[in-house]
């Protein structure tokens, strides 16, 4: 409970921050991501079967994913992510375990600096399930796996889509496909993460905007000195 408050009280200051800036997204520095997390255990070996079937995705409705970033340029983001919750693992016929998963990792923006903004992703990092030690996952009616880990490394790729409603607030969505090392595993443990929620931007990218200044100061200063030239001239001209 103290940790929804936590993000409760962070999101409201968020949007404080979003009302009182005006300033275009591309000039942002930093972003802030909060939302919500759907995990989809697929059947073992069928990775898009039954993708879109209710009984194979766990949805978590609390505010339970959260991710921070560094804009290096408006092509790469430096991101963290994390989540957790409780969800339904009906891969292996589990329920209510404890869901934890963080990575960081990089986002190719495909065409940035629009208001539909697509990019793909790419992260490691860590990921922890309660209920995997010393549980026998029954793979086929003669064949189980067994691990007593419950910590795991952990590798995504996927898409994802910011929709701008204003300069710096929107709506994220992702799709992320992850990759759980564990030994003797194969893909047994793999499934696919989904968000979505909003997006906030904020911090100045003062590099960003000096050079737009300097470019802006330098356009100015060529059509000021052509001005004064042609004054000069016509003063010349009427004198002569």
């Amino acid at each position: 409970m103290k940790i929804v408050n936590f993000f409760i009280i962070l999101s409201l200051f968020m949007f404080s921050s979003f009302i009182f800036s005006h300033n275009h997204n591309t000039d942002k520095k930093c972003f802030v991501k909060i939302g919500t997390h759907d995990i989809n255990y697929f059947p073992i070996n069928y990775p898009f079967k039954n993708f879109f079937d209710k009984k194979q995705n766990s949805f978590d409705p609390v505010i339970s994913n959260i991710e921070i970033g560094h804009n290096l340029n408006k092509y790469i983001v430096l991101y963290t992510n994390a989540s957790s919750g409780m969800i339904k693992n009906n891969k292996w016929e589990l329920e209510d375990v404890f869901f934890f998963k963080s990575v960081s990792g990089i986002n190719l923006h495909v065409i940035p600096n629009h208001k539909i903004d697509p990019y793909l992703k790419f992260g490691a990092g860590i990921h922890n399930f309660n209920n995997y030690k010393e549980t026998k996952l029954k793979i086929s009616d003669t064949k189980y796996f067994q691990t007593n880990k419950k910590n795991f490394f952990v590798i995504d790729g996927g898409i994802g889509l910011n929709l701008w409603l204003v300069p710096n607030f929107g709506v994220s969505i992702e799709s992320t496909y992850n990759h759980v090392f564990a030994r003797q595993s194969k893909d047994y443990l793999n499934f696919w993460k989904h968000n979505i929620g909003f997006i906030f931007s904020f911090g100045s990218n003062n590099k960003y905007i000096s050079k737009k200044n300097t470019k802006t100061k330098k356009s100015g200063n060529n059509i000021l000195s052509i001005i004064h030239r042609k004054m000069k001239n016509i003063h010349h001209h009427n004198y002569s």
